[in-house]
């Protein structure tokens, strides 16, 4: 009663009676107005499949003398209806897949699946009550998708994996080591480095379209060998400006004009900057037969110089920020204690006032460079 809400009754009299033509004929009338599209689990049947369904039905009952229903169900809403859907949506999208050219690192982007599923989603809604079935079919969908997307991405993946780059590597690998002197003779001559020679190799480093950490090959020696001090801020040494020149020293800026105005030469010192010692003596003669009358040594004396904003010839070395408690050392090198400041007036000399205030911040910096390198106790060794 559920399947055939509607029932109607028609007598037709035996073939030959006089009213047979008649109700023969209103009963194929009635059938053509009332009839109905044939449906199974809610999907309409065609011509086709119901061709197929009476197929079905025949070989079934010579089989087993019996039809089973869900094969109905099966044969009409699978067959008929959720695998000609996903033929249809896997023929689309192999249609409407990338053809790519060359190695596309937003591919992912462009995967059309889940978009695909959701409209299968739609488009068999009404059988929500044939989830079984609609299930099965969601699965080869999905299958059927993967194995078309998965031949877009090995493809992607050969274009990703040309070469995009080449490039070369080089490294220096240590060799051996020797103890030295920086100088033979002079300043510097107890200063003891590590000299370095080092090996360099070099290795090939292949680039792929794709990114990521490229392929590198072996190490190999390039037959070149470096030297290098271990104690790098030596390196430079010989590139640091060497000045030598007559400077007034004297005090604080309260006695400079009466310095300049009553002494006259007296206050000049001949004055050397040299391998991070600015060093001066009295007099030319003293210079070539005596001792230095002061020194400061960069290295041992953490220093920082600056110009007179007010003079334009004047500057001064004094304890930098390094120094906590002013100049290690002082009274080995100069008079004045462990906080005093040096005032040099350049106003009568060879070489300008800026020239010494740059040529001594590159002596400091070097110096303070090889003093963090070497530590305290090696340079006073």
């Amino acid at each position: 009663r559920t399947a055939f809400p509607r029932r109607d009754f028609f007598a037709v009299p035996l073939m030959g009676m006089p009213d047979f033509e008649p109700s023969v004929g209103a009963l194929r009338g009635h059938l053509v107005e009332a009839r109905r599209p044939l449906l199974v689990g809610g999907v309409s049947v065609s011509g086709t499949q119901l061709a197929g369904l009476l197929n079905l039905l025949v070989s079934e009952i010579r089989k087993t003398n019996e039809v089973s229903f869900p094969s109905m169900k099966r044969c009409v809403i699978f067959d008929g209806f959720l695998a000609p859907l996903v033929n249809k949506l896997a023929d689309d999208v192999r249609a409407a897949l990338p053809q790519l050219d060359d190695y596309d690192p937003e591919l992912a982007s462009r995967d059309p699946r889940q978009m695909v599923v959701s409209s299968f989603n739609d488009s068999s809604v009404h059988l929500a009550h044939e989830a079984m079935l609609r299930d099965e079919a969601r699965a080869l969908l999905q299958q059927r998708l993967d194995g078309l997307w998965r031949e877009v991405e090995m493809a992607n993946e050969a274009f990703g994996n040309e070469v995009f780059h080449v490039a070369q590597e080089e490294r220096e690998a240590l060799a051996s080591s020797k103890k030295l002197p920086v100088r033979q003779r002079g300043l510097l001559k107890k200063i003891v480095v590590t000299s370095n020679t080092l090996i360099v190799e070099s290795r090939a480093v292949v680039h792929k379209k794709r990114g990521g950490e490229p392929e590198c090959s072996d190490w190999t020696s390039t037959k070149r060998t470096v030297q290098r001090l271990e104690e790098s801020a030596f390196e430079c040494l010989n590139k640091l400006p060497i000045i030598k020149g007559h400077l007034y020293k004297h005090s604080p800026s309260a006695l400079r004009s009466m310095l300049r105005l009553f002494n006259g030469h007296q206050q000049t010192r001949i004055c050397i900057l040299k391998e991070g010692h600015f060093v001066w003596w009295e007099s030319e003669a003293a210079l070539t037969g005596g001792s230095a009358n002061g020194c400061i040594n960069f290295f041992v004396h953490r220093a920082q110089v600056e110009a007179d904003i007010d003079d334009p010839a004047t500057f001064t070395i004094k304890p930098s920020a390094q120094a906590r408690g002013g100049w290690d050392m002082a009274d080995n090198c100069f008079t004045g204690g462990a906080n005093r400041a040096f005032h040099f007036d350049a106003s009568s000399c060879e070489v300008s006032r800026d020239d010494w205030v740059d040529a001594i911040q590159k002596h400091i910096e070097f110096a303070d460079l090889a003093h963090d390198q070497l530590g305290t106790t090696r340079l006073l060794d």
